[in-house]
């Protein structure tokens, strides 16, 4: 219900209702206010009938009650209230200073004490329950409740309070004072201000019958320098402007806001202005109206406008023109608009609507047709126009404002003009700007980032050159990827709009036809789609989208070779043809030997576009979920703001697990991420019966989208992509399952924690040691270590089998092995595990394949091994050997496996037990078990492997005994029911009905573990193990 505000000084923080308002919320004790405003949004504060009795608030009102919220009564007038139920809170998190949290920790501060405390500050009592926000303060300690599972809850005995030691002292609470101090403290009006200039997102609320964009927006304090009121009529220009500048309504933004000291403006009028740094404000000197009045635009209105279609893909589609024609006149219709020679006029609509209309009706479209989902812009340019002026026709002033009166303005639409959407665009105007304020979908802007998508710099390098001197060279760009997804496609239109050039984008797996007389039928749709098109627009790039299908490579076997190579060659001729008249050629394909040679041979550059690395993939994130473009409070990841991010969402740690990742992959995350706090919400609403609606409320209105939403998602399509393509993956092997390593493992901290954690200290030309060579028996941990490293130091694991890499043709082999350090680069910080490296790279010139497989496969290993300490940044190569005498040398030498490891066996009873510990630390084991003792028992040749072997006998010979036990039981038990005449039950439903917990648990006994003793046979004999002793000692005194 809509009610009014009046607020209050207390500091008792909740509302009071009228008796009529409070009879409607029945038995509920709290109520959701919507303030509508950005930055307070929707907040819950209980009802205060049994503190506040007196029925003194008037009906259709609400007074608040608090000293946060005092002074805001000037600014909100109406709020909007419903009854809401609050869940209790199951944990919150208090940040306090370093000072105070001694204090707490010393006297055992627990959360029981923090609640204590709230309740005394609130003045409530223990029966009470005390609704709590994230953001709270709590004075007596100087702390804040930073986080909580919902922005709004209960806090009761039951929940966890986790107290965390800040940086620093927090600062005492800052509350958003209003402009009213400064309006006192001044006292003086100024004749103009010189402010910044920053662009609006979404319409301001002003006069309903004007036209938005003339409404610009400034802090409250800025509009009493002026000496204005809200909707008063200013002038504003450009600092380097001759002219006395143009007309537009102030307004002052609601309080508290985010805005900076600076006027903001609508995107339309920026672009008319230039995009300007810097704007002069100058309140109007003409007789201004009351503050409940609005004075009349001193603007004259228009008697004939002229628009005309700005050239484009979009406007040059007929099918297209009865939907943005129609949104056109909507646009006029809609309100006075406000407009000014060459001022371009931006339509939205439904590009997929238009073409169903167009094969619905053609050109005899009903008059009222639906809105749609607006995704595209057809752009419209004043071309020319009259207006009166001391009675008589003149044209149209380029540096005035005129109004477009629906009534008394004859509008004419017609022809075609070559806009300067490119011009403005190339003074600093951003087509996203437009775009939110339009509603429409952002793209995304691979530019403009430091050492992040390198590929997209080169492409916009290549672009501006070819746009600069469009005569003088050809243009032609091939874009290439080993990967479908990479966003090829999307780079291409996200550079289009950035240059506001016209795109003819062609899908050549559409135009694949084997029917005769396929290539003229071919070439003639796509020189109809782009004639037109080439001869009008300024700037053109005709993009062919997976040209390998279309132009295929001649294969000697292959049937059609006449028919391909004559498509080959007409496209090469359409492609000379175009760039000779300074159209730039843009074409993808996935794999560029499947190119035509004849095609390839045109193109002057290629650029390989590469799966995002993590910086890259931190900036698709923070697109995806746009938390760049929104206040600090709530970051939003859809353009209603009904999901926002929590705060401790980390776009570094999203961007780390979600190596080797396209970005189509990334988007797939952040839908299924909505879906899962979708889920979790209706789970929390069955769990604490709370309608799913309260909930949202509880949340600001929003539903919150937290760490473990992310991960699940990212987990999944991780998951799908190992399983699908065989990409690497963290693994979950931990330090403590690695038991009696402890040097190897300080060895392992040295070689790979230090350039991961300070590659600043290899900024001077330092190499970095990729490189480390496990060795030794089989069976003493080398690929339970490797997982180790990559679980620890979160390195995805890419383990690698000699014989996967063995290929029957010639190149093949070593072919995979590019792949194989490719893959790792994508997925960086990524570890590749080569297990029984012997078999991978043996010595060359020893082995007897008549190709020579083996050498060139050792060749290429050591090729790519050079390249890690260039470009394999995060990306560590161990290997795994038990006989690495038969290594290839150059293997061994600096650079390359360059930390040589030895994996032996226990020689000490204290070592044996580790193992033991590692290896049963999820078992259920029996009071008399010992480790020392069963450590004791074993010889100095077991490897962890064999203790392995011995752990899990003991657990399967547990196992066995309690089954045993359990059978004895159930026998038991089906002979009484025998005498008693009852059924007997089978071991499942024995199980289900009769079975105690003690019948389903495991414990192993010591004499499990004798009896697995027992019967091991250890893989080592000592003969062998002497072996690699020997094979040690001589890589230690060599190396």
């Amino acid at each position: 219900m809509e009610c009014r505000l009046s607020v209050e000084n207390n500091a008792r923080e909740c509302i009071r209702l009228s008796p009529s308002t409070y009879a409607q919320f029945g038995d509920e004790k709290y109520a959701s206010v919507n303030f509508h405003n950005d930055i307070l949004g929707n907040q819950i504060f209980p009802v205060g009938a049994s503190v506040f009795p007196d029925p003194a608030v008037k009906d259709n009102t609400v007074s608040l009650c608090s000293k946060r919220f005092w002074n805001m009564g000037l600014f909100l007038n109406t709020v909007t209230i419903k009854p809401v139920q609050v869940v209790p809170l199951d944990e919150i998190v208090v940040v306090v200073p370093p000072s105070i949290w001694q204090i707490l920790g010393k006297n055992g501060g627990n959360g029981y004490k923090i609640i204590d405390l709230i309740m005394k500050e609130r003045g409530i009592d223990a029966s009470e329950q005390i609704l709590i926000k994230r953001g709270d303060i709590i004075s007596s300690i100087n702390g804040e409740i930073v986080h909580c599972d919902f922005d709004t809850g209960l806090l009761t005995h039951n929940t966890n309070v986790v107290i965390v030691k800040g940086d620093s002292q927090l600062d005492d609470y800052q509350q958003n004072t209003h402009a009213l101090a400064t309006v006192k403290e001044n006292g003086y009006y100024m004749n103009s201000l010189k402010l910044d200039v920053g662009i609006l997102e979404k319409p301001l609320n002003g006069i309903a019958y004007e036209d938005e964009n003339i409404f610009v927006g400034v802090q409250f304090n800025t509009l009493h320098n002026l000496g204005c009121f809200a909707g008063d009529i200013v002038q504003i220009s450009r600092d380097d402007s001759k002219t006395s500048g143009i007309y537009v309504r102030v307004y002052a933004f609601d309080d508290p806001n985010e805005y900076e000291n600076k006027v903001y403006l609508s995107p339309l009028l920026n672009m008319a202005l230039h995009n300007p740094a810097h704007l002069i404000l100058k309140k109007h000197e003409g007789r201004q109206q009351s503050a409940a009045i609005a004075s009349p635009l001193p603007i004259s209105i228009a008697t004939d406008i002229t628009l005309s279609r700005v050239a484009s893909e979009v406007t040059l589609d007929r099918t297209l023109q009865t939907m943005y024609l129609t949104g056109l006149k909507k646009y006029f219709e809609s309100r006075k608009r406000v407009v000014m020679l060459n001022q371009l006029i931006p339509i939205a609509f439904d590009k997929s609507l238009a073409h169903s209309i167009w094969e619905q009706y053609g050109d005899g479209a009903p008059d009222i047709l639906p809105e749609g989902n607006p995704d595209t812009i057809a752009y419209f340019q004043v071309t020319s126009g009259k207006y009166k002026e001391n009675g008589e026709l003149v044209d149209l002033n380029p540096d005035k404002q005129y109004i477009l009166h629906v009534q008394k303005t004859r509008l004419v639409q017609t022809g075609i003009t070559d806009g300067p959407i490119g011009e403005i665009l190339s003074k600093g105007c951003n087509i996203n700007d437009l775009k939110r304020w339009l509603n429409l979908e952002s793209h995304f802007v691979y530019t403009g980032f430091d050492k992040s998508f390198k590929y997209a710099d080169q492409l916009k390098k290549i672009m501006q050159t070819g746009f600069a001197s469009a005569n003088l060279v050809k243009t032609t760009v091939l874009l290439t990827s080993n990967t479908r997804s990479l966003g090829k496609t999307t780079l291409v239109h996200s550079l289009a709009q950035e240059f506001g050039a016209s795109l003819m984008e062609f899908s050549c797996e559409e135009l694949v036809n084997n029917a005769p007389g396929m290539p003229a039928t071919t070439l003639g749709y796509i020189k109809g789609k782009c004639d037109k098109l080439v001869d009008t627009c300024q700037r053109t790039i005709v993009y062919f989208k997976h040209i390998e299908t279309l132009c295929k490579k001649i294969e000697d076997d292959m049937g059609d070779k006449v028919l391909e190579n004559d498509l080959a060659r007409k496209i090469t001729d359409l492609i000379d043809d175009y760039s000779a008249k300074g159209v730039i050629i843009i074409a993808s394909c996935i794999d560029v030997d499947d190119l035509n040679e004849v095609v390839r041979s045109k193109i002057v550059f290629e650029i390989d576009v590469t799966i995002p690395n993590e910086l890259e993939r931190k900036k698709i994130f923070d697109h995806f979920i746009n938390m760049s473009s929104t206040p600090v409070r709530y970051r939003k990841c859809d353009k209603d703001g009904l999901f926002v991010t929590r705060e401790d969402v980390s776009i570094d740690t999203l961007a780390m697990q979600s190596a080797a990742l396209t970005p189509n992959d990334i988007f797939s995350i952040v839908k299924s991420v909505k879906i899962n706090a979708l889920e979790r919400l209706e789970e929390a609403s069955k769990k604490y019966n709370v309608s799913f609606e309260d909930l949202i409320s509880a949340n600001n209105d929003c539903i919150k989208l937290i760490p473990e939403d992310f991960e699940l998602a990212i987990n999944h399509a991780r998951n799908k992509l190992s399983d699908s393509i065989g990409a690497p993956r963290i693994p979950n092997v931990k330090w403590e399952d690695v038991g009696g390593l402890d040097l190897v493992k300080d060895a392992i901290m040295d070689t790979i924690d230090m350039p991961l954690k300070h590659p600043e200290l290899f900024g001077s030309g330092m190499k970095k040691r990729s490189g480390i060579l496990f060795y030794g028996p089989p069976g003493t941990g080398k690929t339970l270590l490797a997982k180790a490293i990559a679980t620890n130091f979160s390195l995805n694991f890419f383990s690698v089998k000699g014989p996967e890499l063995l290929n029957m043709y010639i190149g093949e082999s070593e072919a995979n092995v590019r792949r194989v350090f490719q893959k790792a680069r994508d997925a960086k910080p990524c570890v590749i595990f080569f297990d029984e490296l012997d078999s991978v790279a043996p010595k060359r010139g020893n082995q007897g394949d008549s190709g020579g497989v083996m050498d060139r496969i050792v060749s290429q290993l050591l090729a790519e091994l050079d390249g890690m300490s260039d470009d394999g940044d995060g990306v560590f190569v161990v290997g795994a050997s038990n006989r690495p005498d038969l290594l290839d040398e150059a293997l061994l030498r600096p650079g390359r496996f360059d930390k040589l490891l030895y994996l032996g066996i226990s020689d000490t009873h204290e070592k044996q037990e580790k193992i033991l510990e590692a290896l049963t630390r999820k078992f259920d084991l029996d009071a008399n078990v010992n480790l020392r003792d069963v450590a004791e028992s074993c010889p100095f040749n077991y490897t962890g492997a064999d203790f392995y072997a011995l752990c899990s006998d003991s657990m399967l010979n547990a196992m066995t005994r309690v089954a045993g036990e359990v059978e004895i039981k159930i026998n038991e038990y089906n002979m009484s029911c025998v005498q008693m005449g009852k059924p007997s039950l089978t071991t499942r439903q024995w199980f289900d009905k009769i079975a105690s917990s003690q019948d389903i648990s495991v414990k192993v006994t010591m004499n499990d573990f004798i009896k697995a003793r027992n019967q091991l046979i250890a893989s080592v004999s000592e003969a062998e193990l002497k072996h690699y002793e020997n094979v040690r000692d001589g890589f230690e005194g060599n190396k």
